[in-house]
């Protein structure tokens, strides 16, 4: 019944995926565990608007900026799936606060303004508990001609 509605592909290139994901109306990640959850998070970079289950690191991923349903609750998912297919006005708005929450909480600059506040922070700490004076620090270390450092 839903064969002409539903793709599944595999092994595709990058390129391609992100097509995929701009020509889909929604993304559904149904999971009961989810480690991380890239896939939703791809749809969400995308501007795809997303239903997920809330199973494992998903809600973590999704956040407010999708549709989030108990994990194994199908009659849930079909209603949010439904919900969504059916207003565009919904479906825009999730798309545009999915980016948005991509962008602001996993891309690649802001973990690394989160990483580099992290270790200023730590310096700060062990400069200030004279740790950083008290250090070893290694020096006049012989490394063998040719062995990795």
């Amino acid at each position: 019944r839903l064969q002409h509605a539903v793709s599944f592909v595999s092994g595709i290139s990058t390129e391609a995926l992100v097509e995929h994901y701009n020509r889909a109306a929604l993304a559904v990640t149904p999971s009961l565990y989810e480690g991380f959850g890239l896939p939703a998070g791809e749809a969400m970079a995308c501007e795809t608007p997303v239903v997920s289950s809330d199973g494992g690191a998903l809600p973590e991923v999704v956040g407010d900026a999708g549709c989030l349903v108990r994990a194994g609750d199908s009659d849930a998912m079909a209603r949010a799936i439904d919900e969504l297919l059916n207003d565009s006005q919904l479906r825009n708005s999730l798309g545009t606060a999915g980016r948005e929450r991509i962008v602001a909480q996993f891309s690649w600059r802001e973990k690394a303004r989160r990483l580099t506040h992290y270790y200023h922070s730590i310096i700060g700490e062990a400069s200030d508990s004279g740790f950083a004076e008290d250090a070893i620090v290694a020096e006049d270390v012989e490394v063998e001609s040719g062995s990795p450092a």
